[in-house]
């Protein structure tokens, strides 16, 4: 993960509007640190105070490690529902997806379970991976349970048309059925065998000069 100033992407392009930190609230020296950077240079910061390091470090680097914390959780001692540091801020909450939606953020993919009868949804029917190219959004989705899953997959993209790649056979179909929603995403509905994936390919539409 990068940033420059408030710009927090990573290598492949995908930009995020701000960072969640775990709810252990444990955080490495170097971590607590290089997030002490990206707030002060005005990037948002997600979490409770971190209670202490991963591991044990020195007394004295334990005693800055405090005296860090303190300055950038300072707001969040008056019960105050933010802290400002720097030209950024840390919002004094463990309740990401609650914050990120009272900033107009929404997921960047999510899912609604179809499956008539299957037991109840536990937040992990899947996993994914998001890739940005020059030319494309690319999502890897993996179902996660050992069993058929059938379910309607909602991405943060629209205006482009979905083509669906299989991992197994290197086959590649456009999505026959799929949605545009006014928020300026695309749902889709897809059939899952046990501990399948597919990846999702959106290509930007090539620009005639």
């Amino acid at each position: 993960m990068q940033f420059r100033g408030a710009d927090l992407h990573t290598p492949e392009g995908v930009h995020y509007r701000a960072l969640a930190l775990p709810d252990s609230r444990e955080l490495s020296y170097a971590a607590l640190e290089w997030v002490s950077h990206f707030v002060q240079q005005g990037g948002v910061v997600i979490g409770l105070k971190p209670t202490g390091p991963l591991g044990r470090i020195p007394p004295e680097e334990m005693t800055e490690y405090s005296r860090l914390a303190d300055r950038m959780w300072a707001g969040c001692a008056d019960k105050s529902t933010e802290s400002r540091y720097g030209s950024g801020r840390i919002a004094c909450t463990a309740e990401a997806r609650t914050e990120l939606a009272a900033m107009s953020v929404t997921s960047d993919f999510s899912y609604q379970l179809d499956n008539k009868g299957s037991r109840a949804d536990d937040g992990n029917a899947f996993d994914y991976v998001h890739r940005r190219t020059e030319n494309a959004d690319i999502y890897f989705v993996r179902n996660a349970r050992n069993e058929t899953v059938k379910a309607t997959l909602r991405f943060r993209v629209s205006g482009r048309t979905p083509e669906l790649w299989m991992p197994d056979n290197g086959s590649t179909n456009q999505a026959l059925v799929y949605n545009e929603t006014k928020d300026g995403h695309t749902d889709i509905p897809l059939t899952f065998p046990a501990t399948g994936s597919v990846f999702v390919i959106f290509e930007r539409p090539e620009i005639c000069t």
